[in-house]
């Protein structure tokens, strides 16, 4: 079984959608100097199993705590040391894993979340970061995984998305039941009512104004370390 990320072994300083060359510029033009993405060098080193984070090469997973989620664990728009990640590793001094994909749905998450627990050792800690309930992927074209979400064209919506979302999360609380320590988290304030989870309010945005921003990702880090020691992280 092999994780589900991006294309492996890339390096580059725009990822995709809003946050491309074109659009940096223009709002660097708007909020001028002051703008905490002005001139900001940003890149995104995806490893070799498609994820922006360190190589998982002789990784200790055991000794880990893994994130998952869509491209706001991943951190688009935000350089590698605002993600939520690197600033939850400085908080917790434990190393912290990415496995946030961007364009993410809940289905791809728990995929990947059964290639962990099918293939390395239980982490310390397992941490789900839940997108919106109604994405999902289709897993069949030859050129990879598609994405779909509401707002982007080839979204099928004959199928409850929302239900079949669900019916995962359920699924992931069970596998990871008496493993290891379980924290759920979201950005979407539906995807957390829903499931009744801790929700992550933007209290600003990234590089390409469509992303939860480095001051967000600091009080996201926060709120998930406390979640983690509470129940039981050393």
């Amino acid at each position: 079984m092999k994780f589900f990320g991006e294309a492996p072994n890339k390096i580059e300083h725009y990822e995709w959608a809003k946050d491309c060359e074109k659009n940096v510029k223009r709002n660097e033009k708007i909020f001028g100097k002051e703008w905490y993405y002005y001139k900001k060098e940003i890149s995104y080193r995806i490893n070799e199993e498609g994820f922006r984070t360190r190589s998982f090469i002789d990784l200790d997973w055991s000794n880990c705590v893994v994130v998952l989620g869509c491209s706001n664990i991943k951190g688009t728009g935000n350089a590698l040391e605002d993600t939520v990640c690197v600033q939850l590793e400085k908080i917790l001094n434990i190393p912290v894993i990415s496995l946030g994909s961007s364009g993410a749905g809940v289905d791809l998450t728990c995929r990947n979340s059964l290639v962990l627990h099918n293939t390395r050792p239980f982490p310390k800690a397992v941490v789900q970061v839940w997108t919106g309930l109604d994405r999902y992927c289709d897993f069949s074209p030859p050129r990879g995984t598609k994405k779909h979400m509401v707002n982007r064209s080839g979204y099928c919506f004959k199928h409850d998305w929302g239900i079949r979302s669900q019916h995962y999360v359920d699924s992931d609380r069970a596998l990871w039941q008496g493993k290891t320590i379980y924290s759920e988290h979201s950005f979407f304030k539906h995807t957390a009512d829903t499931l009744g989870i801790d929700f992550i309010d933007e209290k600003d945005q990234a590089r390409d104004l469509d992303h939860p921003g480095y001051l967000t990702n600091r009080l996201a880090a926060e709120q998930i370390s406390q979640k983690l020691i509470e129940k039981g992280l050393k």
